[in-house]
């Protein structure tokens, strides 16, 4: 998510005359308003991609023209958003930047949704959901929230929560799922984006069923499409 702040924007408010108050002058009585003046700091988001503060770092430039800057990346490894280059962090390191590519940086082992960029609620349908799969040897648990966006329905258990948790080794990687709420997406499935998989996919299987890889499709990048309602998940490498 991108942050844009200003300055400028401006708004009176006038309560009417709240003293009398003489001139000590003229004797003439005056009546004192009370008007309020606010400046505003307006903070504008950018939904680039949903965020939680334990998964997704992001560092903004604050000066002109910089090309960059210095920044900590804290323990643990950690994936350059723009070019999946992997991070071990504990220190202190120069990051490139410029207009367009603010320091952002995804925790390994995260699973992050994406949505198309929309103007307002609604703008689009949600055809398929994209989930950027972070690889890491290792354990890690993520969650994708949805509701219908509009109303309080979500208050009644009408809510799409799904735990996912990630369960990386040298030759698999396995996604397990455990889904709540009354909600049902409008979308069928998932695209998966597999990030930094140090190996090969030999095989996929879904709920203990092996897929044919020529049906899935699997991308150069190692992306292919899923149903939404698996359980389980699980890549073998060669």
């Amino acid at each position: 998510m991108f942050l844009i702040a200003g300055f400028g924007h401006k708004s009176k408010k006038d309560y009417g005359p709240v003293l009398t108050k003489a001139c000590p002058r003229c004797n003439n009585s005056t009546a004192w308003r009370l008007i309020k003046a606010t400046s505003w700091f307006t903070l504008f988001f950018i939904p680039l991609i949903p965020y939680s503060t334990k998964k997704i770092l992001a560092c903004p430039i604050a000066e002109p023209n910089a090309k960059g800057r210095r920044m900590f990346i804290p323990k643990g490894e950690w994936y350059n958003f723009w070019d999946d280059e992997l991070n071990i962090g504990g220190e202190e390191v120069w990051v490139d930047a410029d207009l367009d590519s603010m320091p952002i940086f995804v925790k390994a082992g995260a699973i992050i949704p994406k949505y198309p960029i929309q103007q307002y609620v609604g703008e689009k349908q949600i055809d398929q959901l994209v989930l950027d799969v972070y690889y890491k040897n290792g354990k890690e648990t993520s969650q994708v929230y949805e509701d219908a966006h509009d109303g309080y329905d979500y208050k009644k258990g009408r809510f799409s929560l799904r735990d996912l948790k990630l369960i990386g080794k040298k030759k698999s990687l396995t996604i397990q799922q455990f889904k709540s709420g009354k909600y049902t997406t409008p979308y069928d499935t998932f695209k998966i984006n597999l990030k930094g998989l140090p190996f090969k996919i030999a095989k996929i299987e879904i709920d203990h069923e092996v897929l044919d890889l020529r049906k899935v499709k699997i991308n150069g990048d190692n992306s292919f499409v899923v149903t939404k309602e698996f359980n389980r998940l699980h890549i073998t490498g060669k």
